[in-house]
């Protein structure tokens, strides 16, 4: 059986009905261009019961933008999300209707930036930008600073992980949990998975190792725990976790592997398998009936950690 045979049918259909692109020669830095141009699939569109306002974060100028339930005046819980794109794309455009989304069924406040990305920017810029806007949320003063959750999806869900890491390693904010979200979590890339025939027009083992490798550029001895978080040898005393994989993804198994050693470690931890799912699946079609089931997961989560 093919990748193509183990999808959801609606997921099926939706890639075979995308244009091929052959990636493997192209440099990354041509890559994140063209992604960086792509259309937002879900434009913003205000929510009427959701305020949105724009900051600034103060160490590096990058931009937070907050998304809060109208109506709502005491100090709300706070989700501060990570997203995705390979460390090289993404934005908070593309994200903004899946934070209203997070908001809005969650009663609470979500905070997310626009993190510096590679190939110009390799780490620690973007870790920094992501752990710096935790600091910035649990010092403003606005929000509970005691119901503060950290996540994001894929590269996202690798910030994220290490923002966790670093918050309990340096004494930070403490945070009532952390969503993983397809994380990829490993520049080693050696699981089963990473080695899997996926289908080019999504994310693939070609394009994930040329995003580590940018991503990795400065670290010439040892690769620091919060840029791989799968690296890391110590994982107690870290917030509850919440992981989801997806079951026809090149990152399925790393995520797995995470959520067992926050679970050996005594970290509550609760793993969400999204089956005939491919990565990111449930961001691009979210009707469709695993990513439909992959969102409750993740709301449900989220309430639970915030309660």
């Amino acid at each position: 059986m093919n990748f193509l045979d183990k999808l959801d049918p609606e997921l099926r259909q939706w890639i075979e009905a995308q244009p091929q692109y052959n990636l493997e020669t192209l440099p990354l830095s041509y890559i994140a261009e063209l992604a960086r141009k792509r259309p937002i699939l879900f434009p913003l569109e205000q929510a009427e019961g959701i305020d949105i306002n724009d900051h600034t974060l103060p160490t590096s100028g990058v931009k937070i933008r907050v998304y809060k339930p109208k109506g709502r005046t005491e100090k709300l819980p706070l989700y501060v999300y990570y997203y995705g794109g390979g460390f090289f794309s993404g934005s908070i455009a593309h994200n903004d209707m899946l934070c209203q989304r997070w908001a809005m069924e969650a009663q609470c406040a979500v905070a997310t930036v626009e993190y510096r990305k590679v190939p110009e920017h390799p780490y620690p810029a973007a870790f920094d930008d992501c752990y710096d806007t935790l600091l910035w949320a649990a010092e403003n003063g606005a929000f509970n600073s005691q119901k503060i959750v950290v996540g994001g999806v894929s590269a996202g869900g690798s910030l994220a992980a290490g923002v966790a890491l670093k918050a309990r390693d340096t004494n930070g904010p403490t945070l009532q949990g952390q969503l993983l979200i397809i994380p990829g979590l490993d520049h080693r890339f050696v699981t089963p998975s990473s080695y899997l025939p996926v289908d080019t027009r999504i994310w693939n083992r070609s394009l994930a190792l040329k995003a580590w490798e940018a991503w990795l550029k400065n670290c010439t001895k040892d690769i620091p725990v919060y840029a791989s978080p799968a690296t890391c040898t110590d994982f107690s005393d870290l917030p509850p976790a919440f992981v989801s994989a997806e079951s026809e993804d090149i990152l399925f198994d790393e995520a797995q592997i995470y959520a067992k050693n926050l679970i050996e470690a005594g970290v509550k931890t609760k793993l969400h398998i999204a089956k005939r799912a491919f990565h990111a699946s449930f961001a691009y079609l979210p009707d469709a009936e695993p990513s439909r089931n992959h969102h409750q997961a993740i709301i449900q989560a989220l309430k639970n950690f915030i309660q």
